[in-house]
This record gives structure tokens, sequence and C-alpha cells, in this order.
């Protein structure tokens, strides 16, 4: 954009006339003209001039005023209706927990470990998911090409460990009888923290990276592209 294009723009958003912004600036309503329609250009003095009347700084005149950032309706909706799933899924796994230890003594590890280990990943997963969708309503997050891709290789790794998790069940298996028995137990200790405490943070971190690397924010109104 030029400078007189600029000028227009900005008079206009205040609900001014040439002839209004020339008794401001003490010059003629042709001068006014002559910068908009590109006839002309003001100097520094003048620069300075029109931007303490227009109330803006003299860098808005010269460039025009900043992208600004607004999230879509679209945008909106999917962080909300994501936050209602992972709230859902979170009482899913609040009841799925007291099952599955039940199933436990039924049926040995194998139904605990693998139905209640991938629910509450994913459930953990899309909450990564939903931090970023959520941060995203009050910040454009706006990666660099490359840099959202380092951000999908890395989730994408992150996420193959979550899917290889349960090649760990035999050692897993082995603790768990542990765990029932001894609390103190270092190797206890590590058993819960991987299972309850790591493992969450992964599945967070693995669901915040990707949709990093997939997100998209809108400039004033124009979609930016991946």
């Amino acid at each position: 954009m030029t400078i007189g294009s600029n000028i227009k723009k900005l008079r206009t958003s205040q609900g001014l006339t040439q002839d209004q912004l020339a008794e401001r600036l003490f010059v003629t309503r042709q001068t006014v003209s002559n910068w908009e329609r590109g006839a002309s250009q003001p100097d520094l003095e003048q620069l300075e001039a029109i931007a303490a009347a227009l109330g803006v700084e003299v860098t808005t005149i010269l460039y025009g005023r900043k992208a600004q950032y607004r999230p879509g309706g679209q945008q909106i909706g999917l962080a909300f209706g994501m936050l209602l799933l992972v709230l859902g899924l979170c009482a899913v796994c609040w009841k799925l927990g007291p099952w599955c230890e039940r199933q436990l003594k039924l049926y040995g590890g194998l139904i605990y470990y693998f139905l209640h280990y991938y629910v509450v990943t994913l459930t953990a997963v899309l909450g990564g998911i939903t931090v970023v969708l959520l941060a995203g309503l009050r910040w454009p997050l706006l990666l660099e090409p490359r840099e959202k891709w380092i951000c999908r290789a890395v989730g994408l790794l992150l996420l193959s460990c979550l899917l290889l998790g349960p090649i760990s069940l035999p050692w897993m298996s082995y603790v768990d009888p542990y765990a029932q028995g001894w609390e103190g137990n270092l190797t206890v200790f590590l058993y819960w923290c991987y299972e309850r405490g790591v493992t969450g943070l992964h599945a967070i971190l693995t669901g915040a990276l990707l949709c990093l690397g997939c997100k998209k924010a809108k400039l004033e109104g124009k979609e930016e592209v991946s």
C-alpha cells in the first residue's frame, strides 16, 4: 500500500472528510487529495503532522496498520468442540479405571493394560491438541514452514513411541504384583511415574506438536497457508 492509500484509509476509518483533515493540517483540500491520489508526497514534517492529526504513529502512515489476528468462527467451534470431547473422555477414563481393574482380576493384565493405556493416552494427546487450539484463540501461534515440519516430525516420532508402549507389557506385568503389596519399592515408584506421569506428559506434548505443525491462522481475515 502507498502512503496516499494509507492516509485515505485512516481518514475514512475515522469518518473524516478531506476538508476536515485539511483543516487539522492547515493545508488545502486539494493538497490532501493530491496525497491520497499519489500526485504528491508529504515531507517528513507533514507526515508527523498527519500522524498527530489521525492519532497514529508515522510508521502507520508509511506502511499501514499491522495485520490484526482474529480467530475465525470455525476455529472457535473446533477449539471448544475439542474441549468438550476431552472432558467427555476424561469422564470415560474415570469410569474405565475401576472397570479395568475388575477385568484385571478376572482375565489378567492384557485387557487392563491395552484398553486403559490407549484410552488414557488418546485423551492426553487430544488434550495437548486442545491446549494449542485454545491458546490459538488468543495468539496466532504462527510458525515458519521449516519449524512446522520439525514439529510434525518430532510429533510423529513421539506418537510412534506411544503406539509402541505395549511392548513394555512383560516388564509391567512383572512389576504389577509388587505394586499391589509394596508401595515403597523404588521399581514400583518408577513404574507409577512412567505409567501415570511421564506417559501423560509425553502424550500431551505429542498432541501439541502435531497441532502446531498443522495449525493455520488468520491475519486480517486472510487464511495463512501452511
